[in-house]
């Protein structure tokens, strides 16, 4: 009776890791949705494909019938995420572009940098710096 106790105990704890996991994940993936949301609309629903597949997989992970199979498409999604998180120059340059603005800086258009020197970026006039 001790030890029936002490699988469903573990069964669960392990069911709950998994579902604190999957939330931080969604979480994260979610915000890095937001970030590339502007990037061509092929490239977005790919993305957001590879996203859903990879929260989906690890959500079935759960299910002992299919464990593997779900690990097995969980980790080749989650490469193909960082792959397209660091290859594809559209994904790259919102996160650049995200990580500029959050800095306090502007993102400079026209020659695609962080710009320090401007207080705003104007689509007609460029860099204004007073």
């Amino acid at each position: 009776m001790g030890k029936q106790i002490s699988n469903i105990f573990q069964n669960i704890s392990k069911i709950f890791i998994k579902l604190f996991i999957l939330f931080v994940m969604f979480g994260l993936m979610l915000i890095d949705w937001m970030i590339v949301h502007t990037a061509p609309r092929n490239i977005l629903y790919s993305y957001s494909f590879v996203i859903f597949v990879c929260l989906t997989s690890f959500g079935l992970t759960i299910f002992s019938k299919i464990r593997k199979i779900c690990y097995i498409i969980f980790f080749l999604s989650l490469i193909t995420y960082i792959c397209m998180y660091n290859l594809v120059p559209d994904i790259k340059e919102q996160h650049l572009i995200d990580g500029c603005m959050d800095l306090g800086n502007v993102w400079d258009y026209n020659e695609h940098r962080c710009r320090t020197d401007c207080w705003k970026w104007d689509n007609k006039l460029g860099c204004l710096k007073e």
